[in-house]
């Protein structure tokens, strides 16, 4: 009974060992990506305060006279862009100037035209923006389809990093009460950096993994498969909530002027920022649609563009339970539920990129001269079943976490053979 305990406490001490070498190996490597990552996400948290700065002079206007019809200000602005603009920005005051976009994603450009003169004040390309640059910098690491492969990697491992960092300080510290809030000031300076980053990570590990749960739907291999398994479970969007495949009932005849849905979208009361998607075909549709803090406040309407009849319309409610989690979770990623929620992601990223950091400093203190410092792992340690189905679970989850699992036990199986043969 004795050696059973003892074999067991071993075994538990040898996984304790696997998992910190893994940990550490991780860490070392991805930490500089991530900490880009965590850095340029809060620099990009500042993205509507940055764009609110850059175009507020643009958007003041005296009120002079009467203002030109809003359909007059959509001439305006085609015959400036050199096509038609594919959504109009609601203002609320008579001191505001008007707000058109043209293109989307990154070629879009929002041009704002004074709605008494008729004089554009403001013609911002998306691309050309700091923002833009940011969020590039972000999501793909400015490498195109390579770097968002790299970034969905790195995130892949951050989690494996939060569950196997979890793992390590449990078995250390249990239901230890100064586990969860001491760090040691007085026992040197290793010891101070080894804590600040243990203890910070501990607390922060909740808030991570759901940050990083709203950062994946927007890479390539998770997010694709997340968008397919929507689909199967028709568990997203219903059908026709954009409007693009909608078609105006009437498909002949005079078309509902600008001004006239500028009116009829007054009257629905919407909150938040509300816009007006603009039908470039004779046979598209209005669409209004509103982005507010409330999620659920949020609304879409599609109009006949001849008859202004109302053809389809949908609440949040009526969005897939699948899509309702990932918005919610996309946004949160972002702070767009409120100012707790900007605060909230301003601290947890700055609080992770100086426990990153602690981790960095503690492991340069620790390393001694040519050596990688790797913690050491008993060659009598043997991985368990529970382990190898969790590290499945996980690459079938994260198929490039999966993939590079692969990659390094390929590496170490061919590592291993070649000292082998080297030592014969």
């Amino acid at each position: 009974m004795g050696e059973c305990m003892n074999s067991k406490a071993t075994n538990i001490k040898y996984l304790n060992k696997w998992m910190w070498k893994w940990h550490f190996i991780a860490g070392v490597i991805l930490m500089p990506i991530i900490l880009l990552l965590t850095l340029t996400g809060s620099l990009y948290l500042y993205k509507n305060i940055y764009e609110t700065y850059i175009t507020q002079e643009m958007k003041k206007v005296k009120v002079i006279g009467q203002r030109l019809s809003y359909e007059k200000q959509l001439y305006l602005v085609k015959e400036y862009a050199g096509k038609t603009p594919s959504k109009f920005i609601l203002q609320k005051k008579d001191d505001e100037a008007s707000v058109f976009e043209v293109g989307k994603w990154s070629k879009k450009r929002t041009i704002i035209i004074n709605p008494y003169t008729g004089e554009i004040q403001g013609d911002i390309k998306t691309s050309d923006t700091l923002m833009h640059k940011i969020k590039k910098l972000h999501g793909e690491l400015l490498l195109g389809k390579v770097g968002t492969k790299v970034v969905e990697l790195t995130a892949s491992w951050t989690v494996v990093l939060i569950l196997t960092g979890l793992y390590i300080w449990w078995q250390k510290n249990g239901w230890q009460l100064k586990g969860f809030f001491v760090i040691r000031f007085n026992s040197g300076k290793r010891a101070f950096f080894r804590d600040f980053h243990v203890v910070t990570a501990f607390w922060l590990s909740i808030f991570l993994l759901i940050t990083l749960a709203g950062g994946l739907p927007w890479t390539d291999v998770w997010g694709s498969g997340f968008k397919k398994v929507q689909k199967m479970t028709n568990s997203g969007y219903p059908k026709n909530y954009n409007g693009k495949k909608l078609l105006s009932v009437v498909q002949d005849g005079e078309k509902v002027s600008l001004d006239e849905m500028v009116a009829i979208t007054s009257n629905l009361e919407l909150v938040g920022t509300v816009s007006i998607s603009i039908p470039k075909k004779k046979n598209n549709v209005y669409s209004i649609t509103n982005k507010a803090a409330n999620i659920t406040a949020q609304k879409v309407y599609h109009f006949d563009q001849y008859s202004a009849k109302e053809i389809l319309s949908y609440n949040w409610q009526d969005v897939g339970a699948m899509r309702q989690a990932r918005t919610w979770l996309m946004r949160f990623h972002q702070g767009l539920f409120g100012a707790w929620n900007w605060y909230l992601m301003l601290s947890v990223s700055l609080l992770f990129f100086l426990s990153g950091m602690a981790g960095i400093i503690s492991y340069f203190i620790r390393k001694e001269k040519n050596d990688f410092g790797i913690p050491p792992v008993p060659e009598a340690f043997k991985l368990g079943y529970g382990i190898i189905f969790v590290t499945v679970c996980l690459g079938i989850f994260f198929p490039l976490f999966g993939l590079s699992v692969i990659a390094i036990i390929v590496f170490e199986l061919m590592r291993t053979k070649f000292f082998q043969t080297a030592s014969k």
